[in-house]
């Protein structure tokens, strides 16, 4: 079921008919695995992707768009798509470097319009304490902090966050479903603007195959 309504709360149909986004979706019921939630989820933007290049496009747009102290969480299994997404990310962020799974660190960081704090909790035993990690720190920090694996370290994460599930088609190898879910009102401003941003940069991408 939909949250309730509130005076924070506006619900995903309610967003995309505002700004004439018919051909996004929206899910019912929310299907969320990272924590038990302490407050109801704002806004759900569900996105296709067939190729890898507009998974980075969203990442892109997301990047575009973030402040500090932004943070996000990235859900999905091996081979999702999470680097991908975080690739795009640096780059919208205005940084030309390459991101990698942090494998045998925890956390790295990229210089950019504002810090990306890149994290990757796959090696991280579920449940185990995040002492002497400093997660924290960078959760409240000067930049974008963004977690792979966030399943992995429940209940750590702000309440107000972006989380982004990436499930892979069964039927076509780069299919991806990315499922945005926007916990405060700063994310739901960022789901506003991340719609005319991923269509300005889908079109970008479709213009760079063509040349």
């Amino acid at each position: 079921m939909w949250p309730s309504e509130g005076p924070n709360i506006i619900h995903a149909k309610t967003l995309f008919q505002t700004c004439n986004c018919d051909r996004f979706v929206t899910v019912e019921p929310l299907n969320l695995n990272v924590q038990k939630l302490k407050t109801p989820p704002s806004a759900v933007l569900v996105l296709q992707s067939f190729e890898p290049a507009r998974t980075q496009a969203i990442g892109e747009s997301i990047g575009a768009q973030a402040r500090p102290g932004d943070v996000v969480l990235l859900i999905g299994d091996l081979g999702a798509g999470k680097t991908c997404l975080t690739q795009g990310i640096l780059w919208g962020l205005g940084s030309k470097d390459h991101v990698r799974s942090p494998t045998f660190v925890l956390i790295m960081e990229h210089a950019a319009r504002i810090p990306l704090y890149h994290a990757d909790l796959y090696r991280l035993e579920q449940g185990s304490d995040l002492n002497g990690v400093g997660l924290e720190e960078y959760l409240q920090g000067d930049g974008l902090c963004v977690v792979e694996w966030a399943d992995r370290a429940p209940g750590v994460f702000p309440n107000d966050r972006l989380e982004v599930s990436i499930e892979q088609d069964e039927n076509q190898r780069d299919g991806r479903t990315l499922t945005l879910t926007a916990f405060g009102v700063r994310y739901v401003d960022l789901l506003q603007s991340l719609i005319a941003g991923i269509d300005r940069l889908s079109n970008a991408v479709d213009k760079a195959r063509d040349i």
